[in-house]
């Protein structure tokens, strides 16, 4: 065989040069990303943080701090408020709040009131007393509006405040925790929710707990699924709920044995892992509690949605057997509330079984004959709570639509009329005249309580807690944007410009946040974990879309993503990016950096194998391997309703691979920084590790930050400035101009 004549050393050369050319590496001028002096993930980082040793009170440590771009640090002293809770009477809303102690890493949860009625004070003030390591939750008032119950202490115990004296009392001494707790109209009974081992009572499961403490062996023995669900490990513990009679003398109140209502049941109520009070409800007049459940007794727990609501008749302080009241439905039934002084009970009612993210209607379920009808079958919005007027002639409801959490009117024919219709609201809590306090949010601002009026159809601010960070953190304003998307479809987004940005100002690097879900939106509310001003105040445009699949747009928008994740989403990226530089020509397109989240993170390490329009990208959470993550996570509903299957059927198997990132590994090129929670089982770190090593291997410049105890948020205060300081080396190293 004749050889070449080309020196072997240009032919390298020359194949050198056009593997730089296809790959399209970092510019030659870019230093390889130069990590820090690596860290345990245990060892204090905060001391170099420039408001070190700051007041702890948020209006002294502001009026130090003065004007200055919105930063990590504000975003974890922000206090958190609750959601409201009307006193029967409408005199007062009771509510928590939540800060921070920036030094000590310590948070302090306690209750505060604000008066409803006219010339009351329009200050809120607190209700129950403050210590840093409190955790006071679970508001609900006696029928005669003089006593809030809660729950509080280190042990979480029932307690009982008065809104007079402000005296505390303490009610319960149970050996275990209470977890969730509803009272009802007429203060006889009260509901809460305890882990305990399914057949065994109160003491019996707090000497079993004891026992397992005493004990060396470690070691869970599993016969079905769930073996782990979100971030906990199943040992045998269930919530169940409890119902016992309330009672007072010299005004205290106390409490009757409680009955387990679920007895033996290997199952939770509430429903795992987000579930609480909006689960439960109690007749007008405390003769029934309602409650939901999923059946957690079989392994289809892990592919189903099915969940049915119960009934228990109340009579005397004795209680009935459970009755499922929607057993013909095999997908989902919860939030059940009784009809004021009626037969009726709405509730939210799903038709598909196995799929989360399917439409949300209205249901009436007819006590008398046992009857059902669906309200919004017509109205094409999922709904996210329910509740009724004080007169039970109407619903009043919360939607998505178009990136705003809206609070609605429906009436029994289901004719929908919106009454607060911007930014994102939540938790309607109603008054006896028709009006209802909310809590609202918007990217500018965190959680606050308004009050809405329906006769003016106007709403008041009731609550200014974070009035001295807002006054003193510079902010950008969102803008939102329409462009069209894949199939020509209209695709919703929002675009923020840098903190002090400067008409004329150019060459601006662009951060592009991708959410999760996939069925999620970029709504216009305040996020704690994903708020687009951080990014903003860094100096950076900000984009985000809502791309097919995302919630707010009607069902079938929703349902568009199934079987198609890298397909028409991926498509309203790019076409994104193609909307952003011919409409905002003062950003450079070879300064942008994509961030995601969950399926944010499977976007991520999609695109880092499909286009190299990214200078950088932040991979939190995400997957790797779309068929191995079937094996993984623990909601198998999920990856079997978008794939269309288990990988076993051979028609699912092929959206698996189609949609595989992994696949694409070998194509990978853009510098990748991977954030990981140890107990994140919905995601497992397994992702994140072969993430981390895929991009290793293929020597290209990437970062493995792992938090071992953070599921797939990151919760801690402190965690959470870590994370921030992460990204944001990253995203500034690889942004540089």
């Amino acid at each position: 065989m004749q050889r070449s004549s080309t020196p072997s050393w240009l032919l390298a050369a020359a194949l050198l040069l056009v593997a730089l050319l296809l790959v399209g590496l970092p510019a030659a001028s870019a230093k390889p990303y130069q990590a820090r002096t690596l860290m345990r993930f245990d060892e204090d980082k905060r001391g170099d943080n420039p408001y070190e040793g700051q007041p702890t009170q948020n209006a002294e440590y502001y009026a130090d701090v003065g004007a200055h771009p919105f930063n990590a640090s504000d975003l974890v002293r922000a206090d958190r408020l609750g959601d409201g809770v009307v006193a029967p009477d409408g005199s007062a809303v009771v509510f928590s709040r939540r800060v921070w102690n920036y030094e000590r890493n310590v948070s302090s949860t306690t209750l505060w009131m604000r008066a409803l009625s006219s010339g009351s004070s329009s200050a809120a003030v607190p209700l129950t007393p403050f210590a840093w390591g409190a955790s006071d939750n679970s508001p609900c008032w006696s029928k005669d509006s003089g006593v809030v119950f809660y729950l509080g202490g280190d042990d979480q115990q029932l307690y009982q405040v008065n809104v007079g004296s402000l005296a505390v009392n303490k009610i319960t001494s149970f050996p275990l925790a209470i977890d969730t707790m509803l009272c009802s109209p007429h203060t006889t009974t009260i509901a809460f929710s305890m882990k305990i081992y399914p057949g065994l009572s109160i003491d019996e499961t707090n000497e079993r707990n004891e026992a397992w403490q005493a004990q060396s062996t470690r070691a869970y023995t599993f016969d079905k699924l769930y073996v782990r669900h979100w971030d906990t490990w199943f040992e045998g513990r269930r919530n169940h709920p409890f119902l016992a009679s309330l009672s007072k003398s010299n005004g205290v109140y106390s409490l009757s044995t409680p009955v387990d209502l679920i007895k033996d049941v290997d199952a939770d109520a509430p429903t795992l892992p987000y579930g609480g009070s909006e689960e439960w409800s109690f007749s007008s007049n405390d003769d029934e509690f309602s409650f939901t459940r999923r059946y957690d007794e079989s392994p289809a727990v892990a592919w189903q949605t099915n969940l049915d609501i119960f009934t228990v008749q109340i009579t005397n302080g004795q209680y009935s057997d459970p009755s499922p009241i929607t057993a013909a439905n095999r997908a989902t039934d919860t939030q059940p509330q009784y009809q004021p002084d009626g037969l009726l009970i709405a509730y939210l009612t799903t038709k598909i079984p196995g799929y989360e993210a399917d439409k949300y209607r209205v249901a009436l379920y007819n006590r008398g004959d046992g009857s059902r009808v669906i309200l919004t079958e017509e109205w094409d919005r999922s709904v996210g709570s329910v509740d009724w007027s004080p007169d039970g002639s109407r619903l009043i409801v919360t939607a998505l639509e178009s990136a705003r959490n809206k609070i609605f009117s429906l009436d029994l024919k289901g004719v929908v009329t919106p009454l607060v219709v911007e930014h994102g609201n939540a938790a309607p809590s109603m008054l006896p005249d028709g009006s209802f306090t909310y809590s609202q949010s918007s990217m500018n601002y965190p959680s606050t309580i308004f009050l809405y009026n329906p006769k003016s159809n106007t709403s008041t601010q009731l609550t200014h807690f974070n009035a001295d960070l807002l006054a003193t953190s510079k902010m950008s304003q969102p803008q939102e944007f329409w462009f069209s998307g894949a199939k020509g479809d209209r695709i919703h987004g929002w675009f923020l410009y840098p903190v002090d940005y400067q008409q004329g100002d150019t060459n601006l690097p662009v951060a592009y946040l991708i959410h999760g879900g996939p069925q999620g939106s970029w709504s216009d509310d305040w996020s704690y974990r994903w708020n687009p001003q951080i990014y903003a105040a860094n100096g950076m445009a900000v984009a985000m879309i809502d791309f097919h699949g995302s919630e707010g747009y009607g069902q079938e928008f929703t349902d568009s993503i199934r079987q198609d994740y890298g397909g028409k989403p991926f498509t309203d990226v790019l076409d994104s990016l193609d909307f952003l530089i011919a409409n905002y020509p003062m950003i450079n397109e070879q300064r942008i950096i994509g961030l995601g989240a969950s399926y944010g993170g499977w976007m991520v390490n999609w695109i880092n194998g499909h286009t190299t329009r990214f200078r950088a990208l932040v991979c939190h959470d995400g997957i790797y391997d779309q068929r191995i993550l079937w094996a993984e996570t623990e909601e198998l509903f999920f990856p079997e309703h978008d794939m269309g299957g288990t990988p076993f059927n051979k028609t699912a198997l092929r959206y698996y691979e189609q949609w595989n990132p992994s696949l694409s590994a070998g194509l990978w090129q853009t510098p990748e920084l991977v954030i990981h929670g140890g107990k994140d089982f919905r995601i497992p770190i397994t992702h994140g590790l072969a993430t981390f090593t895929s991009l290793q291997r293929r020597n290209i410049p990437s970062r493995l930050v792992f938090f071992p105890f953070e599921n797939h948020w990151v919760l801690n205060p402190a965690n959470t400035l870590y994370w921030h300081r992460e990204v944001l080396d990253w995203v500034n190293y690889w942004a540089a101009a």
